[in-house]
């Protein structure tokens, strides 16, 4: 199933590294960010959690709830999360999904059709009639230069903490495009 604009998010239940969460329940009536990461332990996908958790306060002052979405299992996240909080110097405390047998991934269309298993998009739900993807674009492009510069960050750099500068520095870069988008969709 491939979401559009306008289309209703489905909801879902899952097990997370904040324990069960149903999509709907914990998003309330706000707004969500669903990251979702081609695999734990990846440079961008690392510093990109670390920087979200680090400006928690201000996707909470804007009502943004932020979850992210892997095919790695629970375990993995756990240690991936630890990970995250020492080389990044935050405190991840927002959902990471365990999802191995894809079903969240699938739901929301995430595993691109013709790349690897888990290849996925990112996607910006917003409250209004049902929830809705908007901003796809964007956040499209936002993925595959993740992917990218993943790539690129790890045949440049053998030394994990210039990967981490590097991965910070194109992060901020995203995350000032995630902001822009969401101050524009709440005017």
């Amino acid at each position: 199933m491939s979401l559009r604009l306008g289309d209703a998010a489905p909801d879902f239940t899952a097990q997370t590294t904040e324990g069960e969460i149903n999509f709907y329940k914990f998003l309330g009536e706000g707004w969500g960010v669903l990251f979702s990461h081609p695999a734990d332990y990846t440079p961008v996908c690392t510093t990109e959690l670390g920087k979200t958790a680090l400006l928690k306060h201000e996707f909470e002052k804007r009502n943004v709830k932020v979850l992210a979405v892997s095919v790695d299992p629970l375990d993995k996240h756990m240690g991936w999360r630890n990970d995250i909080n020492e080389t990044q110097n935050c405190t991840v405390d927002f959902p990471i999904i365990a999802d191995e047998d894809k079903k969240v991934a699938n739901l929301y269309g995430m595993i691109h059709p013709n790349a690897s298993e888990t290849f996925t998009v990112r996607s910006l739900l917003s409250e209004g009639e049902g929830w809705g993807i908007v901003s796809i674009a964007v956040l499209l492009f936002i993925s595959f230069t993740a992917l990218i510069a993943d790539l690129i960050i790890k045949f440049l750099f053998e030394n994990k903490k210039h990967q981490t500068i590097v991965s910070t520095i194109i992060l901020i870069i995203y995350v000032a495009i995630l902001f822009r988008e969401l101050v524009l969709l709440n005017n």
